[in-house]
C-alpha cells in the first residue's frame, strides 16, 4: 500500500494570511493516474470541497502526475513544476555532486580519518571544519558543501596525496585525481560564485510563509536576464529585452570574450596563478563555462514556462504593478482559471481601483497585507469599495509558486513512518501529519528554552533512565 498525502493551500480569513494545511493522508493500492485522481476527488468530496473550484494543482514531478492532467483534460488546472527543482536541474548539468558525496562519506564514519584530517589542517594552518554532506533532495546544500570543501582544500589534498592507496583503483584515487587535477578546483570556485544567484531565487520561492506567485514571472525573467548577462553581449540582450527567449545565446558571435565571461574574481585569480606556475592554458576551462551557461539557459527556458499566460497575468496581484494592469488582463485570468466571481462586478471595481489615489499611498511590499488594506477601504457610506476585487486577489495569491510544500511533506512522512514504526496505519500517519502541520502551537524544536529549564529537563530524564536500569 502506498500513501497519498493531500495538502490544501488557501487564504485564511481569520488569520489574514495564505496557509498550507494537511487535508488527509490515505492509503491506495494502485498508483495509476486514474487511481490517484479518484482518491483526490473522494477526499475533497468528504470535506465538501468542490473539485471544479481548484485554481491550481501542484505535485512532485513524476510522470504519473503529469499524466493526471493530460488524461482527465483538466485544462483549467495548471500543473506547477517546482521552480526550485528546475533551477537545481539546470545548475547540476555539470555534476560535481558525486565527488562531494564521496569525500563526505569517506570521512563520515571514521574517527581516525577525521583525526588525521584535523592534523593535516593544523599543519596547513587551516581551521578544521567537518565536511558537509550534499543531499540531492536538499538542493540548497550544494553551495554549502562546495564552499566547505574549498575551505578544507589544502588539508584534503595533503591527506589524499599521502594516502597509501592513492595509486590503487578506488575511491581514494578517484578523489585524489579530482583534487589534484587542474580543472576541478577552478570549477568549484566558479560554482561557488555562480550558485549564489540561483540560491537567492530558490530561497525566495521555497518559503511556505509568504505568497510569491505574483513575483514568479518577473523574477524568472530577471534570473534569465542575469544568466544571459554572464556570457552574452549586453547589446544583444538590450536588442531583445522584450523577448529574451528569442536570443540566439548559443551563437558564438553573440557571446562575450573570455576576459568578459563571468567566472568570479577568485576563479580568475586562481586561473592566472595556475597559468603562471604550471603553464596550463585556461582556454579549455572557459569553453566549459560557456557550455555550462548555454546548457543552463536552454534548460531554464524549457523548464520555466516564460510564455505562460497565467504567470504573466498574475502580476495583477503585485502591489507595485496592480494599478497599471489593463482590463484585458482580468479577462485573461477569467479565461485561464476557474473563477466564481461576478466578472462584471470585479471589472467595475477595478476601473475605480486603477484611478484611486489612496491605493497608491498604501505602503506595503507584502502582497497579502496590501490586498487586506485594499479590502478594508470604505466608501463614504461605509461599504467596502473593493470587496469582490480584493477577495479575488487574496484567493489567487494562494496559488503556490512551487511544489516545495509537497516535497516537505515527503520528508515529514519519512520521519514519521520509520523502520521501527513501519506498521503505522494510514489513519494514524494522517493524524500525526495534521498535528505537525495544522497545529497553531509551535513544535518543541521551534521553541526557545532557557538553560535552567533544559538542565532541569535533562536531570529528570537522566534520573528516570537510571531508575529503569536499577529495576
Amino acid at each position: 500500500m502506498k500513501l497519498l498525502t493531500i495538502l490544501v493551500r488557501f487564504y485564511e480569513c481569520d488569520h489574514g494570511s495564505v496557509v498550507s494545511r494537511h487535508l488527509k493522508t490515505v492509503g491506495i493500492t494502485a498508483m495509476g493516474a486514474n487511481d490517484i485522481i479518484e482518491a483526490i476527488k473522494e477526499v475533497l468530496d468528504k470535506y465538501g470541497l468542490i473539485f471544479d473550484h481548484l485554481f491550481a494543482f501542484a505535485s512532485d514531478t513524476c510522470n504519473v502526475m503529469k499524466g493526471i492532467m493530460l488524461r482527465f483534460g483538466m485544462s483549467s488546472l495548471k500543473l506547477l513544476m517546482c521552480v526550485v527543482y528546475a533551477t537545481y536541474l539546470c545548475v547540476n548539468s555539470f555534476k560535481v555532486d558525486e565527488v562531494l558525496v564521496d569525500i563526505y562519506y569517506y570521512f563520515h564514519h571514521s574517527v581516525k580519518r577525521n583525526t588525521t584530517l584535523k592534523e593535516y589542517a593544523d599543519f596547513c594552518d587551516v581551521e578544521f571544519k567537518s565536511i558537509l554532506k550534499h543531499c540531492e533532495t536538499i538542493w540548497l546544500s550544494l553551495t554549502r558543501s562546495i564552499k566547505r570543501t574549498l575551505q578544507m582544500w589544502e588539508p584534503l589534498l595533503s591527506y589524499f596525496t599521502s594516502h597509501p592507496d592513492v595509486e590503487k583503483t578506488g575511491k581514494v584515487k578517484s578523489i585524489y585525481d579530482h583534487l589534484r587535477g587542474s580543472f576541478f578546483k577552478p570549477w568549484m570556485l566558479f560554482l561557488a560564485n555562480t550558485l549564489v544567484i540561483f540560491d537567492k531565487f530558490n530561497i525566495y520561492f521555497q518559503t511556505s510563509k509568504a505568497a510569491t506567485i505574483h513575483k514568479l514571472h518577473t523574477e524568472s525573467e530577471r534570473l534569465l536576464k542575469t544568466v544571459l548577462s554572464f556570457f552574452v553581449k549586453s547589446s544583444v540582450i538590450r536588442l531583445n529585452s522584450s523577448n529574451l527567449i528569442d536570443i540566439e545565446y548559443s551563437n558564438p558571435s553573440n557571446q562575450v570574450s573570455d576576459e568578459e565571461l563571468f567566472i568570479g574574481n577568485e576563479t580568475t585569480a586562481f586561473l592566472l596563478d595556475l597559468a603562471d606556475n604550471e603553464g596550463i592554458p585556461s582556454t579549455n576551462f572557459y569553453g566549459h563555462v560557456r557550455s555550462f551557461y548555454v546548457a543552463f539557459t536552454k534548460k531554464l527556458i524549457s523548464k520555466f514556462d516564460f510564455k505562460s499566460t497565467l504567470r504573466k497575468t498574475l502580476k495583477l496581484l503585485d502591489p507595485t504593478q496592480c494599478q497599471n494592469i489593463s482590463l484585458e488582463t482580468l479577462d485573461q485570468i477569467y479565461n485561464t482559471i476557474p473563477i466564481h466571481f461576478d466578472k462584471n462586478a470585479v471589472k467595475l471595481e477595478f476601473r475605480e481601483f486603477a484611478i484611486d489615489e489612496e491605493i497608491a499611498e498604501i505602503n506595503s511590499e507584502d502582497a497579502v497585507k496590501f490586498w487586506l488594506k485594499v479590502k478594508s477601504s470604505k466608501t463614504p457610506m461605509g461599504d467596502s469599495k473593493y470587496q469582490n476585487l480584493s477577495t479575488l486577489a487574496l484567493q489567487l495569491l494562494s496559488i503556490p509558486a512551487s511544489n516545495a510544500d509537497c516535497e516537505r511533506v515527503f520528508s515529514l512522512v519519512r520521519r514519521i513512518k520509520t523502520d521501527f514504526r513501519s506498521r503505522l496505519l494510514p489513519e494514524t500517519i494522517s493524524s500525526l501529519i495534521s498535528v505537525h502541520l495544522n497545529s497553531p502551537f509551535q513544535c518543541c524544536e521551534q521553541s526557545d528554552y532557557d538553560s535552567s529549564f533544559l538542565e532541569t529537563a535533562y536531570s529528570c530524564t537522566h534520573a528516570m533512565n537510571r531508575s529503569y536500569k536499577d529495576h
